[in-house]
């Protein structure tokens, strides 16, 4: 009796650890669990971190060259100096509109489609090109734009122009204008830029920008 008393007692000991030492493994297993995520997580950070300073640097990536003296500062947007820059440069464009009606109907005698064609041409290419000049507030020469600024604006101009001699031109009201409009256009594109040169001197000089 004694000694089945002792197996019996020996068996209850053993069946009582067993437990035990599950729920510990199990909890030890959940820990070394839990670390290696932590782990995982942390290289993740630290290797995400690496990585996004080389993508935030080629979204940041500029085609346009800037002044020196918009960069060497911060700059603000300054709603009256644009406000005046419109009302001073603003009419020389309504000046050059009034020019072209007019050699358009007493030079030209043009057509319901021609005058349709020159206005939009000229338009097109006056207010296209003046990016040139009023890109910068110094000299338009010196203050070189990128090649991407250039040939899309070279390449609108081009189309413009070009656009009147294609199939589309019927179904736009468009007709071919003469050679001697052409002659009219680079002059009147030419002596435009000039004049708006002259007045954004005039306003930054005034302005004292």
């Amino acid at each position: 009796m004694l000694e089945r008393d002792a197996d019996e007692h020996d068996e209850q000991d053993q069946d009582d650890g067993r437990p035990q030492n599950q729920e510990t493994e199990s909890a030890q297993t959940v820990l070394e669990f839990g670390l290696r995520r932590a782990g995982r997580q942390t290289h993740g950070d630290v290797a995400e971190e690496r990585v996004r300073p080389r993508r935030r640097r080629r979204r940041h990536r500029s085609t346009a060259h800037v002044d020196r003296t918009y960069i060497s500062r911060p700059q603000r947007w300054d709603m009256s100096l644009i406000r005046d820059f419109m009302v001073f440069v603003g009419p020389v464009s309504s000046l050059f509109d009034f020019l072209t009606f007019y050699v358009l109907l007493h030079v030209l005698h043009a057509t319901e489609p021609l005058f349709h064609t020159g206005w939009f041409v000229e338009s097109l290419a006056t207010q296209t090109l003046v990016l040139f000049v009023i890109r910068t507030m110094g000299n338009p020469f010196a203050s070189r734009p990128s090649a991407a600024l250039t040939w899309t604006t070279l390449a609108v101009v081009v189309a413009g122009v070009a656009l009147p001699a294609t199939p589309l031109a019927p179904l736009l009201g468009f007709t071919r204008p003469p050679l001697r409009y052409f002659a009219f256009l680079v002059a009147a594109v030419i002596t435009y830029l000039a004049l708006v040169e002259v007045v954004k001197r005039r306003v930054v000089q005034r302005l004292k920008i």
